[in-house]
């Protein structure tokens, strides 16, 4: 008999953890944007968009991150010709700023804000995060290093 009950919650387990991950996949979506106008005007937050982005960027798209039907997250992503990455800005909504400890940040001054950089080791890609008006901004690269990012930081106002 308690072979069974054993037996009989293992299965009810395994299925509530099938229904936890599938449930989790049908509730996010990503809404694409060829403008970014378009997607700030679909945000449910008030984000801000750079005015300055280097020279080499020829694309841009714009993403509104949703789950369980909230916005969760605004990503830019801006391409040069060949397609490649040349940054990705990242904005939500937050509290406070979140920084991983498992790498080392920088303090720096973006006009009166307090941002921090870093280069991760893993992944060779330059950060800088800073929390603005209930925002926690992100910006990020392969190709660019701290000053052109602190150059496209600053010109969020």
């Amino acid at each position: 008999m308690r072979k069974y009950v054993v037996m009989t919650l293992f299965i009810v387990f395994i299925f509530l953890i099938y229904m936890y991950f599938s449930n989790s996949q049908e509730n996010y979506k990503a809404m694409e944007y060829d403008k970014i106008e378009d997607a700030v005007e679909k945000l449910s937050f008030e984000a801000m968009t750079p005015t300055f982005v280097p020279n080499n960027v020829e694309k841009v798209k714009a993403y509104i991150h949703v789950y369980n039907n909230i916005q969760t997250l605004f990503e830019i992503q801006y391409q040069n010709e060949n397609n490649e990455q040349v940054f990705w800005l990242y904005a939500s909504e937050s509290e406070e700023l979140y920084l991983s400890e498992d790498e080392q940040w920088e303090r720096v001054d973006l006009q009166g804000t307090e941002g921090h950089f870093t280069v991760s080791l893993e992944t060779n890609t330059s950060k800088l995060l800073w929390l603005m008006n209930g925002i926690e901004y992100s910006v990020q690269s392969k190709i660019l290093g701290k000053e052109e990012l602190i150059k496209i930081a600053q010109s969020i106002q």
